[in-house]
């Protein structure tokens, strides 16, 4: 919201009249005015910090306590700012919210382990709240992108491609995951990518290869030899 200098001085006046605490409600909307219009990031972080007080105090309001630790994510109180707004996200339910936490605490993470997995959590939620199939596939690949290729991600995406029935996609997926997981697993990947070559893509070629290849790191593996049996 933009500032508009005459009501920010008779907000500022109306919380000078509310110091001795007897409308702590009017005295957190008057601080609720200045966090969302003052152009002075310090008064912005003054007000949010006394608002924090009354909403540990007098005013049960979740949306203003939202509002008040939102204000200090950058401040020295950022971290403790995460926190209080990852338990408030989570109490009301607002996924969007947990989104914005998971991903500033993802910027901030030092560990890359950390931050990819901060990052994959924000990518669940926000493939969860997907408008539709599409727009979650393409979220998958947009953190495939940018943190690299895991199981986790992969095996998400992959889920996807084949309901959305997009079985070249699907097998440029599992042919990224037989590169993950034990023998027996990869095996079990290379089947799978054996089958969809074959029957879905008509690639007898290509269907050989991942059958060979799946067989080589498991020589009992069931599906692949049912499937060698067929070709």
């Amino acid at each position: 919201e933009g500032s508009d200098p005459s009501r920010l001085v008779i907000v500022k006046r109306i919380i000078e009249l509310h110091q001795d605490g007897t409308d702590p409600k009017g005295l957190a909307r008057a601080l609720e005015i200045v966090i969302r219009m003052d152009p002075a990031l310090s008064e912005r972080e003054n007000a949010a910090r006394r608002l924090v007080e009354l909403c540990d105090g007098p005013v049960d309001d979740p949306a203003l306590a939202i509002l008040s630790w939102q204000a200090l994510v950058k401040s020295a109180r950022g971290e403790e700012a995460l926190d209080r707004l990852d338990a408030l996200y989570a109490a009301t339910g607002d996924d969007a919210g947990m989104i914005d936490v998971l991903s500033e605490r993802a910027s901030r993470a030092k560990d890359p382990e950390r931050t990819r997995a901060l990052a994959f959590r924000a990518a669940e939620l926000r493939a969860a709240r997907a408008p539709d199939r599409a727009r979650a596939i393409e979220i998958w690949r947009e953190h495939l992108a940018g943190f690299g290729a895991s199981t986790e991600a992969l095996v998400r995406l992959a889920i996807l491609l084949e309901q959305q029935r997009d079985f070249r996609g699907l097998a440029a997926v599992l042919a990224e995951l037989v590169h993950f997981g034990s023998p027996e697993e990869r095996a079990v990947t290379f089947s799978r990518l054996a089958q969809i070559r074959l029957v879905e893509l008509r690639d007898g070629p290509g269907a050989i290869e991942a059958l060979a290849a799946a067989l080589a790191q498991e020589p009992k593996d069931a599906n692949a030899r049912r499937l060698a049996e067929r070709l």
